[in-house]
């Protein structure tokens, strides 16, 4: 709803998104890559030239009832639905630390 503190994370967050993608495009949070980030998102590397069956969102990691702010620090995918979930952090500083952790601390999951 606009105006609410809802809203106003939301906004910050995706400023937030915006600038550590730069970043990240820049080579200024290496080793991380930008197809390491689609990847965690949509587990593709490269965009698939007739584009993805799902067109990839972005949603939100709120609390939600029965937990707290701070339970959210790592952004979650959905490579299946193509839905990235990032985390609501109030600083850039921490949202590029959880982020960059986050994505970097899991590659290989779900490799036997």
């Amino acid at each position: 709803m606009p105006g609410s503190n809802r809203r106003r994370l939301e906004n910050d967050t995706i400023c937030h998104w915006f600038n550590w993608l730069v970043e990240v495009q820049d080579g200024e949070c290496l080793p991380l890559t930008v197809a390491m980030v689609l990847e965690f998102a949509t587990g593709a590397t490269v965009v698939p030239p007739l584009g993805f069956v799902e067109t990839p969102t972005i949603e939100f990691l709120h609390p939600t009832r029965g937990t707290h702010a701070g339970e959210h620090k790592y952004p979650e995918a959905n490579t299946c639905a193509g839905k990235l979930r990032l985390p609501l952090h109030s600083t850039y500083n921490t949202f590029k630390t959880f982020m960059s952790s986050g994505i970097l601390n899991s590659q290989n999951f779900g490799i036997a």
